[in-house]
C-alpha cells in the first residue's frame, strides 16, 4: 500500500526542513542540522512524534486511506498551454471555505498541477469538492471572475 509517507511532496519537506533549521539553530548551535532534520524524517521519527501530538489531542490515528471526500465536485481546466506561473492560495483558501471547509471535512481543493509544471490546454488544474450542490455553484461562479491560477505561454 501506497502512503503519505511515501508520496509525500518533495516541495513542501524541503520548505519544512528549511525552517526546522532556522528554529533548530535559534535554540541550538548544531552544524549539521539539516542532516539531523532529515534524518528525524526519512526514519520516521517526526512521523511518530505527529502521531503522539494528535493522540494527545484527542484525535485517532488514521492514515490518508480513510479519508473521503465529498459528494458534489467541480474540475476547473487550463485556458492555454504553458507553465503553472502562481497559484493564488489565499483565493483557493477562500473557495475551499466557500465549499464548506473546514467544518465540513470532506469539501476542499485538490491540486492536479503545481507552480513551475507544464499544463496543456483543456487539462486539469484542481478540483473543488462540496457536500453542498449549492455551495459548489456559488463557488464555480466566484472563481470564474477571479485569476486563481496563472498560466503563462
Amino acid at each position: 500500500m501506497r502512503t503519505f509517507k511515501d508520496e509525500r511532496p518533495l516541495d513542501l519537506e524541503e520548505k519544512a526542513i528549511k525552517q526546522a533549521v532556522i528554529l533548530l539553530q535559534s535554540v541550538k548551535k548544531m552544524p549539521d542540522a539539516r542532516d539531523y532534520i532529515r534524518t528525524l524524517l526519512t526514519t520516521g521519527v517526526a512521523w511518530k512524534k505527529m502521531e503522539e501530538m494528535i493522540i494527545r489531542q484527542g484525535g485517532t490515528r488514521q492514515t490518508s486511506t480513510h479519508l473521503t471526500v465529498a459528494p458534489h465536485l467541480t474540475r476547473f481546466y487550463s485556458d492555454i498551454s504553458g507553465e503553472v506561473h502562481k497559484i493564488h492560495n489565499n483565493l483557493l483558501s477562500y473557495a475551499a471555505r466557500m465549499a464548506g471547509a473546514p467544518g465540513d471535512k470532506r469539501a476542499g481543493i485538490f491540486l492536479e498541477r503545481k507552480e513551475k509544471e507544464r499544463v496543456e490546454k483543456g487539462e486539469e488544474i484542481f478540483r473543488i469538492y462540496s457536500s453542498s450542490r449549492q455551495k459548489l455553484d456559488l463557488v464555480k461562479k466566484w472563481i470564474e471572475t477571479q485569476k486563481v491560477v496563472e498560466v503563462l505561454t
